[in-house]
């Protein structure tokens, strides 16, 4: 006769103990992870550029551009587009208000020749004497003096006559564009591409015109920085053929 073996009790509760789990787990749906869906949403910029902000953003999520109507539309998860929506917010701000700069230019005529202390204005005393030293002219006389007031970020542009050499000259100065750098009480006025330029008047340089067929024309190139409140002196130049120069300082002033 079989012996039929009878597994201990204790041998099953085991067994079943460690089974219940792993079934349950088994049972349990699968959990969605977080975000996975994909959403699409339109964003109006009213300020800023917008092709600017999609370049900052479009790392985050994908972002398309209508530059007419202004507006991104933004489509990722969610979440992405959630910080894409929070960024925008932060950039698209209005600009501060654009400062304007009254420029002053002097004209200077350099000569070798002493000059009386009436021939400039007493504000550019100083300057005259500092040119004395570190120039070879011994008298200054004041050509014209031109105000010009200039927008942050914008050009300017200014034409006109003046007296001498000998006796007529029509001058133009230029600037590309000015900026206004920095947040303190006295700033920098920041000038990009300053072309001045004298040339002797046509009623005044017949005998230069019949021997060369050309006007005598002096210039003078340069960025420069103009602190302000502070007179600069940009530069000087010559004519062809003259034993004088032409010195041009400029001032600026921060207005309303």
């Amino acid at each position: 006769m079989r012996r039929i073996k009878l597994i201990p009790w204790a041998i099953v509760a085991i067994v079943l103990t460690l089974a219940v789990p792993a079934w349950g787990q088994q049972m349990e749906p699968p959990q969605k992870p977080a975000d996975s869906g994909r959403v699409g949403k339109v964003i109006r910029i009213k300020y800023a550029d917008p092709y600017r902000i999609r370049n900052l953003l479009i790392q985050f999520a994908t972002i398309t551009m209508d530059d007419q109507m202004k507006v991104l539309t933004v489509v990722g998860t969610p979440s992405q587009v959630e910080a894409v929506e929070e960024a925008v917010a932060k950039l698209d701000v209005p600009p501060p208000p654009a400062k304007n700069v009254e420029l002053t230019a002097y004209y200077l005529m350099a000569t070798p020749q002493p000059t009386q202390a009436s021939d400039i204005p007493p504000d550019l005393d100083e300057v005259a004497t500092q040119l004395k030293k570190v120039l070879n002219f011994r008298g200054f006389h004041l050509l014209n003096t031109t105000l010009i007031r200039i927008r942050d970020g914008e050009g300017a542009q200014i034409h006109g006559a003046a007296g001498h050499p000998p006796s007529g000259a029509d001058f133009g100065l230029s600037i590309r564009r000015m900026d206004v750098g920095g947040e303190e009480k006295e700033p920098t006025v920041h000038l990009r591409e300053l072309n001045f330029s004298i040339s002797e008047s046509p009623a005044t340089s017949e005998v230069n015109r019949q021997t060369t067929g050309n006007l005598s024309r002096a210039e003078l190139r340069t960025d420069i920085d103009i602190p302000v409140g502070q007179k600069v002196v940009v530069g000087k130049t010559s004519f062809e053929m003259s034993d004088n120069a032409v010195v041009l300082v400029l001032t600026a002033k921060v207005v309303d």
